[in-house]
């Protein structure tokens, strides 16, 4: 749903509540609410559950400072968002405790946005994070990790900045709680095990909480321990601050589906162009960055060419800039100083407005495992080089310009080519035959529709089958190469014979699926019987997607891997020292049990060592070391791990 329909549905949802509120129920105003109160050094910040009006501030004779007791004048109030910042006339000392009140005035009170008055404050207890890096409690050791307290001092100063408005989510970041409990943060060491630093910087919502909505601080570029940051599916807007190139250890950088954007210049209107929305400044990182993946956002203009020589990377994914809000995507072209990423292994660039050729050079880089270029403008042909890529694995192509062949170089990516996209776009000649055995494809369709024919293997050979099993009720029949599934051949098609008869079974359904046909028959095969198999070709013949049809089966052997069914124990009878079993079909005679598989007992007490077993027919006879006595009840124990020569049917079963 666009962001208009929403806005229009909201305004509809309004008007509907204000039908139900007439019924003499009168609305209940709701005043911003104080969620909490903290000072540091001379700035002093209240912050409340909901965005206030900026344009009424009051002034500073509102408040009332209390420090250790005494009054502490306010120089000056603003308000930003759900906040309000009182700056104090002298600094406050970590030790110290704080209090404020507020009077509401007559002009410019405290209100949010529908009007509504803060309420009053006596005496209100503000949480003092003065020096808080060295509280104690955030850095228990930090006389020992002067480092990490400068470290937890830039995050502390770049909060606000980050949470946005804040109105939907706040850090957990306070002088109450340990820096290594701080929302998103890792503490570890870089080089230098003694050193503790922020290592990590880590937040994501895909696990469906409330995203942050600030932006991204260029105080992040001072975090020169951090080895990875990750800012995923929040709503972090501006720009990439290019102080992140700065990070001499940085390996990860992962700022996917967010609001980072490029700035727009309008000199030329109506032509609107972007800056590039990359820092170059991040080709700084050419010893460290291995991950670049800033997919999902609103980013514009070119590709620096500083990103090109990255030669650690082994993931660049800057795929979907031109999104369904309308974002501008990136433009230019690859270069071919692509080539110069001799690690990588996933290049994603797939929803921009890339445009030009796709660069021959690109198939130098013999690690790359997928390779997605769809819904852009590139032209030109494929290159044929693309066929010697020993590692690639998925290859998406679809929706641009490409005219020219398709190369049948492709085919050499063959079986480690999982999946080929390349419909949607101006190609001419034929489809190289051995393309449609890649597992997930989609030049199916164009044969489908009779866009493009196919040429080479597969091309005119016609399916064969392969094997041909049953099991139960169901006969699969198995073809060397994917059917069509649109000529789907009737149950008259085929008939099945079981020892000898073709009138016991019949087919009562037929289903196609990629290379096989399941027939469903009328009645279920049993272990041991002769199944064959007979087509005959119809109004919808077996055939591939080329049309090529599949020859007829005369009585073709089908294995049968229906399972027999085991002995049943039937019956037992005792006669003094003689037990006698008997079972619902003959034994294995060769196949005797040890005595010690068996157990007897009378009356649940007496145990009757078993001292022989023999076998004939049906029947498996025990002879007891001592005779049962006339009115006990005897009970008998059978397990097989004991039994060296288990009892079976004369199959095995």
């Amino acid at each position: 749903m666009t962001r208009r329909r929403l806005l229009i549905h909201a305004a509809l949802a309004l008007l509907v509540v204000g039908v139900v509120s007439v019924r003499g129920v009168m609305p209940v105003a709701a005043q911003p609410t104080l969620l909490s109160a903290w000072v540091d050094g001379v700035t002093l910040k209240l912050i409340y559950g909901s965005g206030l009006n900026g344009g009424s501030e009051p002034a500073a004779t509102a408040y009332t400072v209390s420090v250790g007791g005494s009054t502490r004048g306010v120089d000056d109030v603003s308000v930003d968002g759900p906040r309000v910042t009182l700056t104090l006339s002298s600094a406050v000392a970590a030790s110290d405790t704080v209090l404020v009140s507020y009077t509401p005035p007559s002009s410019n009170p405290i209100v949010d946005w529908s009007g509504d008055n803060a309420a009053s404050l006596t005496n209100e207890s503000v949480s003092n994070y003065t020096n808080l890096c060295e509280n104690g409690t955030v850095i228990a050791d930090h006389a020992d990790h002067p480092e990490l307290v400068e470290d937890c001092k830039v995050l502390w100063g770049m909060k606000e900045t980050f949470e946005g408005d804040g109105a939907r989510r706040w850090l957990n970041w306070s002088g109450t709680r340990a820096l290594s409990a701080w929302d998103g943060i890792t503490v570890g060491t870089v080089g230098d095990p003694a050193k503790k630093r922020v290592t990590k910087f880590i937040l994501e919502a895909n696990d469906g909480t409330t995203p942050y909505n600030g932006r991204l601080p260029a105080a992040l570029g001072s975090l020169t321990g951090l080895v990875e940051i990750t800012v995923h599916y929040q709503q972090i807007g501006g720009q990439i601050p290019p102080e992140l190139g700065d990070l001499p250890n940085l390996v990860k950088l992962k700022l996917t589906y967010n609001n980072l954007s490029s700035r727009a210049n309008y000199d030329n209107f109506p032509d609107i162009t972007y800056e590039p929305g990359i820092p170059s400044e991040l080709g700084k990182l050419k010893d460290t960055l291995q991950h670049l993946d800033l997919g999902g956002n609103n980013l514009g203009g070119d590709i620096p060419s500083e990103i090109w020589g990255l030669t650690e990377l082994r993931t660049l994914r800057l795929h979907g800039n031109q999104n369904i809000d309308g974002g501008p995507g990136l433009t230019g072209t690859i270069p071919a100083e692509v080539k110069n990423l001799t690690k990588l292994q996933r290049l994603h660039l797939h929803g921009n407005r890339f445009s030009g050729s796709i660069p021959p050079e690109i198939a130098q880089l013999s690690e790359l495992e997928s390779l997605t270029l769809y819904e852009n403008g590139f032209s030109g042909g494929i290159p044929p080089a693309l066929g010697n890529m020993p590692k690639l694995t998925d290859l998406h192509l679809r929706y641009n310009l490409l005219t020219g062949t398709i190369p049948m170089s492709l085919e050499r990516l063959l079986p480690e080519l999982h999946t080929l996209y390349l419909s949607g776009n101006n190609l001419t000649g034929c489809i190289p035959g051995r393309l449609l055995e890649v597992r997930t494809n989609d030049l199916q369709y164009l044969v489908d529709q009779r866009l493009m024919p196919v040429c080479g293997p597969n091309a005119n050979s016609s399916p064969t089958i392969s094997s041909a099993t049953v099991n139960g009720d169901t006969l699969v029949l198995t073809y060397n190469e994917t059917l069509d599934t649109g000529s789907k051949p009737g149950t008259d098609a085929y008939a099945v014979s079981v020892n000898g008869s073709t009138t016991d079974v019949t087919v009562s359904s037929v289903a196609m699926s990629g290379s096989t046909i399941t027939l469903t028959l009328s009645s279920a095969v049993v272990a041991g019987d002769v199944v064959l198999v007979n087509y005959t070709r119809g109004t919808n013949p077996v055939q591939d997607s080329g049309g090529a049809r599949a020859a007829d089966l005369a009585d073709h052997a089908v294995t049968n891997n229906t399972p027999a069914d085991p002995p049943v124990y039937d019956d037992g009878v005792v006669n003094g020292d003689t037990l006698t079993l008997t079972y619902d079909e003959d034994l294995d005679a060769n196949s005797t049990p040890s005595t010690g598989a068996y157990t007897v007992t009378a009356d649940s007490t007496t145990t009757h060592t078993v001292s022989g077993v023999e076998i004939s027919g049906a029947t498996v006879t025990l002879t007891l070391a001592t005779p049962v006595q006339g009115g006990q009840e005897v009970r008998l124990s059978y397990d097989p791990s004991q039994a060296t020569d288990p009892l079976q049917d004369e199959a095995g079963e």
